[in-house]
């Protein structure tokens, strides 16, 4: 997961203005200096979050590791949420606890340029959790118009989002007392 980050760095370091890295960033996947050209991905607002971080930060990476730690212990408090709205109790704080404590999580905290992987693990999760608002309560409109939005957001991130709309629509399609709430989980799929 690295590379790409790194890659876009050193691109980045080669453009003068801060106008000049945000143009750039938009649809760096599509225009890199240093690697081919990746037409699949677009990745507009990971790009835009890593030249945030470094028209903020520079090559300050302790606060960029900073913000990777604030980052960690939001989703953390987000997975918390959703635990605790499928199981309330001591199990959701003690799942939520192991997943800020897991060795396995280290890399995306301490490496400096991969912090916007929490920003998608964030945003699906807030997705999900909406997604539970509206199986339990059908009418709730702005459970479901956030959570598609949450969805699309995170398909802007990274393209994993997208597989994610998908399963949401399948869900929708196979769960949902509306015939056409799936098809609003398609449209960040035809957005990307």
């Amino acid at each position: 997961p690295k590379h790409d980050q790194l890659g876009f760095l050193a691109d980045m370091a080669r453009r003068d203005s801060g106008w000049d890295k945000t143009a750039g960033a938009y649809s760096w996947n599509r225009e890199r200096l240093f690697m081919s050209a990746d037409q699949f991905l677009f990745r507009p607002l990971l790009n835009l979050w890593l030249t945030g971080q470094l028209l903020v930060f520079g090559y300050n990476f302790t606060l960029w590791q900073g913000l990777a730690v604030v980052l960690h212990l939001l989703v953390g408090c987000s997975l918390y949420r959703l635990l605790n709205a499928i199981r309330p109790g001591v199990s959701a704080a003690a799942g939520a606890g192991f997943f800020l404590l897991m060795l396995s999580n280290l890399p995306m905290v301490v490496w400096h340029n991969v912090s916007a992987y929490m920003i998608f693990c964030f945003l699906v999760l807030e997705s999900l959790i909406r997604w539970l608002r509206v199986q339990r309560d059908s009418a709730d409109e702005g459970s479901l118009r956030s959570c598609v939005f949450l969805l699309l957001l995170a398909s802007f991130v990274f393209e994993a989002g997208v597989v994610f709309c998908l399963c949401f629509a399948l869900m929708s399609a196979l769960t949902s007392r509306s015939k056409y709430q799936f098809l609003l989980f398609l449209a960040p799929v035809m957005v990307y």
